[in-house]
């Protein structure tokens, strides 16, 4: 009598090979790509008043509920997404598994805070990349603070009043006040 074995050669999947680690980080690397595709519509989405069909007050908002996040996650979404098309060099890093969403949320922030910041340089990505790329996600963010910090003083002092970019006033409707993040 043959073995299965002997008759046919069983070829075993590449990804029963592997080990738990590298199926983990080949999961987290799909994970983050899954997210930055995300983050692209949610900015797509935020640049719409589709929102207020729904009876939202801010994209964030529509986002937060109706995709059943928090409103700090659908804010740090909407804000990658944002710069996806200014991040390429941190877009390509993520397809090629080098940093992961965590990293492009970090950046898009501090693209922002930049931006907005009066006396700070201009943003560099290639010079944050470099940072991202030899440093963890919580590492990454406290480096960005500091650059943050240095470039902006008294900005940073201020404390941070809500995860909304802005938000409609109760008591006067018809003004939008912009609140930092």
């Amino acid at each position: 009598m043959l073995a299965t074995q002997d008759v046919y050669d069983i070829e075993v999947p590449e990804e029963v090979l592997r080990t738990r680690a590298e199926r983990l980080i080949e999961m987290g690397r799909g994970i983050s790509l899954m997210q930055l595709m995300f983050a692209k519509e949610a900015a797509e989405f935020a640049a719409t008043n589709e929102y207020e069909e729904w009876g939202a007050t801010t994209p964030i908002d529509w986002i937060r509920i109706h995709c059943h996040l928090t409103g700090p996650q659908a804010a740090n979404y909407v804000a990658a997404g944002e710069h996806f098309d200014e991040l390429s060099n941190t877009v390509v890093a993520m397809a090629e598994g080098k940093v992961g969403f965590g990293h492009m949320v970090v950046m898009a922030r501090t693209a922002d805070a930049l931006a907005l910041s009066p006396t700070a340089n201009v943003f560099d990505e290639q010079r944050l990349l470099a940072k991202a790329l030899d440093n963890t996600v919580g590492k990454f963010h406290h480096i960005c603070r500091h650059l943050r910090h240095a470039a902006d003083p008294r900005v940073m002092r201020r404390p941070r009043l809500t995860w909304s970019r802005t938000a409609v006033c109760a008591s006067a409707p018809t003004r939008t006040v912009a609140l930092s993040y």
